[in-house]
């Protein structure tokens, strides 16, 4: 039927997608008012139901395995389509239809450039999930705790997880019991909790994903044990583990799975002083996720700049950072985008040029303060309060680390690769120059002022700074001081 509206003129072909078929605007607006007819309208709405059930199925099947680029294409070609069908369920409190549709969408949509928006559609799915019955209920609520983008995304959700994990035991679902139990062990060594008790529902994960033939689940298990170790300090044992499900993910044939284990496999590496294989597992991890997940893509070119930038290659670590920071600006992800301004400001400070590392860290920590992100404002105002240091001003230095020192640790330990300051290093460095004293009374001046207005007055000083130190104008071109001691009664305004 498409051929031949084509053959007529009443549809075109996709310039993007060759395998699809658009409908001209008349053609559209005739079928618009007949779906608006009553009789037509539900059989419409049911049809496309249907329609986007069968597909997200297919997309499900396919998701899971060698073919996720294709299915993960597919998705996003359809989304547009596939949105509406979800909204209009929810909509029409047709629940059970709008948690179909999202539990086999979830997969292709977390490895998709749309990841972030994903767990919107589920915080909205499950304000509506009491009207499920309660495996259908457990099952949704694990899914959109696993589509979080971020590890502290999924720590966030650590209390629903512990109770997701209960009602799932309860009704006997191995495939929801697994993964509630990989969010809560996520969520305990996020906050570095009962990590004994992480490592047993890991292992309980692994042997439910296993049990149920769950293979890309089951490698998720075992790089979560890398992790673990990895969060212990045990570098070894870590890489081991992640290695190990390398080779797993490789086996299913599922890119995101392989790319995501290569970003962890990277960042373990170049702690371990490898810079060589962390630049490899990054550079991969990138190439796998071109068109991919957003947020490991930026991860790991995040990543491969801060190897680039401890092996030395100042200019490859800077492409790295930049391309990262276009990339987060285009899909909006404020954190990674002021990573790599914390990237570019380490690499301006290689080139001895603090001046562009103070504009760079001030902008990261004002920006992190506008989108309420405590731990990373504090991070890259601890960052300024080192460069100023080395600038010899050392009061404003100290100031900021004082107000720094207010936000909590919510992790207890975080590795920034060649961006990070360590606090209590910079404090003590401050204190042979300040004296001891001196140094605790202006911290407890900038917990007194708090970190937004320590950095306003950071930056009025440094704005106060630069006009006195900026010479006095000369005169416009042309303009000349009559008077005596220049030939011809001229002489050169002073400069």
């Amino acid at each position: 039927a498409l051929a031949g509206m084509h053959d007529v003129s009443l549809a075109m072909v996709d310039p993007i997608d060759p395998d699809r078929f658009r409908l001209l605007p008349p053609v559209r607006r005739h079928a618009a008012l007949l779906l608006a007819a009553d009789d037509n309208r539900e059989a419409a709405l049911r049809g496309m139901t249907d329609w986007c059930l069968a597909t997200a199925a297919e997309l499900d099947d396919a998701a899971g395995g060698p073919r996720q680029p294709e299915a993960v294409r597919r998705f996003t070609a359809d989304l547009p389509t596939l949105r509406t069908a979800l909204r209009r369920a929810l909509d029409d409190g047709r629940t059970a239809d709008a948690a179909r549709l999202f539990e086999r969408l979830a997969l292709c949509w977390a490895s998709s450039p749309a990841a972030p928006e994903a767990a919107h559609w589920g915080a909205e799915l499950l304000a509506h999930a009491d009207d499920l019955p309660a495996t259908d209920r457990v099952r949704l609520q694990v899914i959109v705790m696993q589509t979080a983008d971020t590890f502290e995304k999924t720590a966030s959700h650590l209390a629903e997880a512990e109770r997701a994990l209960r009602a799932a035991d309860a009704a006997g679902d191995p495939v929801a019991g697994a993964g509630a139990r990989l969010v809560t062990a996520i969520g305990l060594g996020w906050h570095g909790e009962q990590l004994d008790r992480a490592d047993e529902l890991i292992a309980q994960a692994r042997d439910l994903a296993q049990a149920s033939g769950e293979g890309f689940w089951a490698a998720e298990a075992l790089a979560c044990q890398g992790l673990l170790a990895l969060r212990r300090l045990d570098l070894a044992t870590g890489i081991t583990r992640l290695e190990e499900a390398l080779a797993e993910h490789q086996a299913v044939g599922t890119p995101v799975g392989v790319a995501r284990t290569l970003l962890f496999l990277g960042f373990a590496r170049r702690w371990a002083g490898d810079l060589d294989g962390a630049r490899r597992a990054f550079a991969e991890a990138r190439r796998k996720l071109q068109d991919g997940r957003v947020t490991t893509w930026l991860r790991a070119t995040i990543g491969l700049g801060q190897s680039e930038l401890a092996a030395g290659d100042l200019d490859a670590a800077e492409a790295s950072f930049r391309a990262a920071h276009a990339r987060a600006a285009d899909v909006g992800d404020q954190r990674a985008g002021r990573a790599a301004l914390a990237g570019l400001a380490a690499s301006a400070r290689c080139r001895h040029d603090d001046d562009r590392a103070v504009g760079l860290l001030l902008t990261a920590a004002r920006h992190a303060l506008s989108g309420d992100d405590g731990a990373d404002a504090a991070s890259a105002a601890t960052g300024l309060a080192d460069v100023l240091g080395d600038q010899g001003r050392h009061d404003l230095a100290a100031l900021l680390l004082g107000a720094a020192s207010l936000v909590p640790d919510e992790v207890g330990i975080r590795l920034d690769g060649a961006s990070a300051v360590d606090a209590a290093e910079l404090a003590r460095r401050l204190a042979i120059d300040l004296g001891a004293d001196e140094l605790v009374r202006l911290q407890a001046d900038g917990r007194m002022l708090g970190l937004e207005a320590a950095l306003a007055q950071v930056e009025s000083s440094l704005a106060t700074s630069a006009r006195s130190e900026d010479p006095p104008p000369g005169p416009a071109a042309g303009d000349r001081h009559v008077g005596p001691g220049a030939p011809g009664g001229a002489r050169s305004a002073p400069r």
